[in-house]
């Protein structure tokens, strides 16, 4: 538990304590209330420094929030087709619990306690089980509260969102007695590749060998030469080996489709296709 997570947890502990029991300190806490803010506050710090808090706070939605809309002013506005949103909802479903009919979903996603129940997190850890969260960029040239009125021709969002609800699931693994992930990583893609330059060791530690790992904002890569496209991949193979090896889940957030792309394993490298393409891995579309 690094230095942010413990400040932020001792700061929910009090927050956790008061609201819920209107005490100022443990002393007169029951030892299992006691254990149970404790968990609670540790969770929501792993939370809040994990999962990206800009331009929202994503740690702060589930599975039921993601409609395929978004907020502009005091209106809700489309920015994904709603098939779309179903398609997307499924695969974070699958993934995450199991479910693969969406009138399942439908009933069962305001249900947390019930969906905990059903958690296939641990599982996909000790499988190392990845996951490839992909869609092209085009959506919405303006912006309607009208569905019918929108033609989709700009880029979508939702990915990052998708990445943070199943996050948020193995994050949440904590407070259970079958978990066994105990760290996490978010980073970027450009993040990434400049650590992998700048061969900064001892920060890339932290995502070469952290349990859940996410690499957002994944760019498509127009035309390299050739020269530089081994270069890339001389970085990313023996990173992306070491999770393969490990076994742990790495989930690759593109900003593109890799299906049918000739040049994937040309500009990101062998490894990386391998995991968006290996039969024990997932895949989700969005858009």
């Amino acid at each position: 538990m690094n230095n942010k997570v413990s400040e932020l947890k001792s700061k929910y502990e009090k927050y956790y304590l008061k609201k819920f029991y209107n005490l100022d300190s443990f002393d007169k806490c029951s030892n299992a209330n006691m254990q149970i803010i404790r968990i609670a506050a540790e969770i929501k710090s792993y939370m809040k420094t994990v999962i990206p808090q800009s331009p929202v706070d994503y740690s702060q939605f589930n599975i039921a929030n993601f409609t395929g809309k978004k907020k502009d002013d005091k209106e809700y506005i489309f920015i994904l087709d709603p098939e779309a949103v179903k398609k997307a909802k499924i695969g974070i479903a699958n993934y995450c619990w199991g479910i693969t009919d969406y009138s399942s979903l439908c009933e069962l996603e305001k249900d947390q306690k019930k969906l905990d129940n059903m958690s296939l997190m641990d599982i996909r850890l000790k499988r190392g089980s990845s996951l490839t969260i992909y869609s092209n960029e085009k959506i919405v040239p303006r912006e309607s509260s009208n569905f019918n009125d929108i033609d989709f021709t700009q880029k979508p969002r939702g990915r990052t969102f998708a990445a943070s609800l199943i996050m948020k699931e193995a994050i949440k693994r904590r407070a259970f007695k079958g978990n066994i992930s105990k760290t996490y990583g978010w980073i970027s893609f450009n993040q990434l590749m400049s650590m992998l330059q700048n061969k900064e060791e001892e920060k890339l530690m932290k995502y070469r060998y952290c349990d859940w790992l996410v690499i957002d904002d994944i760019p498509p890569v127009a035309d390299i030469s050739d020269r530089h496209c081994l270069y890339r991949t001389s970085l990313f193979d023996p990173f992306f080996q070491d999770r393969v090896d490990m076994q742990i889940p790495t989930i690759l957030v593109l900003k593109f489709n890799p299906i049918n792309n000739a040049n994937l394993e040309k500009q990101f490298g062998t490894v990386f296709r391998k995991i968006v393409f290996d039969n024990n891995n997932f895949k989700i579309e969005i858009g």
